[in-house]
């Protein structure tokens, strides 16, 4: 896997290679801006500052996991949660290991140099499915967000309780990375139907953010279809079209791979209620409107990745 991403290598040099050689990010901040200059992506770290309480309320605008919307008067524990996560956001919000996940190439072999090309052999690079069986190991190492955005107080006992001790351990951090052994949600065992909420808040993040870009991924490759038809290979324009294509790329495989994950989960008790309450989020995200089974994050990818395979044989 390459190690300089290519978003680095476009902002320092306004180049990235568009054969599909170079490395990509799926990113989970759909609704705030991380700073993303800082090089290799198993230490690109945290601002030190935190970013402003309301740039984050998007992230709660749905209560996942609760058949209505939280009303203060009528559920003062909710609510007091609810605020917790909030500001457990804020802590959280700017530390990059926890939204962004560094990408496999689209491509592990080296074109023929552009200008020895015929601008009819020029294709596209795209992901291979490997991605997926990437993203089945690797997916949920960013899924702290979803896990704490989709908690409910029938998740865990006590859960006020559980994010206060967490926010204490992060309130001396520079980063979450320093204190990740130490928070209690990220080491908590999660329900299959919390599982569900979890991929299901992934899902609409990376779509959220995929559609920010108003066009579709096959219209953004026609966009660079058309680019090199007119030989505008090395041009600014043509390499901005190629980060363009990149993100947009990278945010469909982390959305298609939700979706996947998703429709296995279906197959387990538990689930059918959450997917009654799971069915429309996207939709009013989009428009803008407001039996258990137990394990651990960290062996979560391994068993999401026999699910899938169980369940698309």
């Amino acid at each position: 896997m390459a190690k300089q991403l290519d978003y680095i290598l476009f902002s320092q040099y306004g180049y990235i290679p568009s054969d599909g050689t170079g490395s990509s990010i799926a990113w989970l901040s759909s609704y705030h801006d991380i700073n993303l200059m800082g090089g290799l992506a198993g230490s690109l770290g945290a601002s030190p500052t935190l970013i402003v309480l309301d740039s984050l309320i998007p992230y709660l605008q749905m209560d996942y996991g609760n058949p209505e919307c939280i009303q203060k008067n009528s559920q003062p524990d909710a609510v007091e949660l609810k605020r917790l996560k909030h500001l457990y956001l804020q802590r959280i919000a700017t530390d990059r290991d926890w939204w962004f996940l560094q990408l496999p190439p689209r491509s592990s072999i080296v074109s023929t140099p552009f200008s020895t090309i015929d601008v009819k052999e020029y294709e596209v690079p795209m992901f291979s499915d490997d991605v997926y069986d990437f993203l089945d190991r690797n997916a949920l190492t960013i899924s702290l967000p979803c896990r704490l955005i989709t908690l409910t107080g029938e998740d865990v006992e006590d859960a006020s309780s559980l994010l206060t001790r967490d926010l204490e351990a992060l309130e001396g951090s520079i980063t979450t990375s320093q204190t990740s052994s130490l928070l209690l949600l990220q080491e908590l065992e999660v329900s299959m139907a919390w599982t569900y909420r979890i991929i299901q808040c992934m899902r609409t993040l990376a779509s959220t953010q995929l559609h920010s870009y108003k066009l579709s991924v096959k219209e953004q490759e026609d966009s660079v279809l058309a680019l090199a038809k007119v030989g505008a290979w090395n041009s600014l324009e043509w390499f901005m079209a190629q980060v363009k294509l990149e993100e947009m790329q990278s945010l469909e495989v982390m959305e298609k791979w939700a979706a996947g994950a998703l429709d296995s989960l279906q197959e387990f008790d538990g689930i059918s209620q959450e997917l009654n309450m799971s069915l429309t989020i996207l939709d009013f995200i989009l428009s803008g409107t407001c039996g258990r089974r137990f394990f651990s994050l960290g062996t979560c990818g391994f068993f999401l990745s026999v699910l899938l395979r169980i369940y698309t044989v």
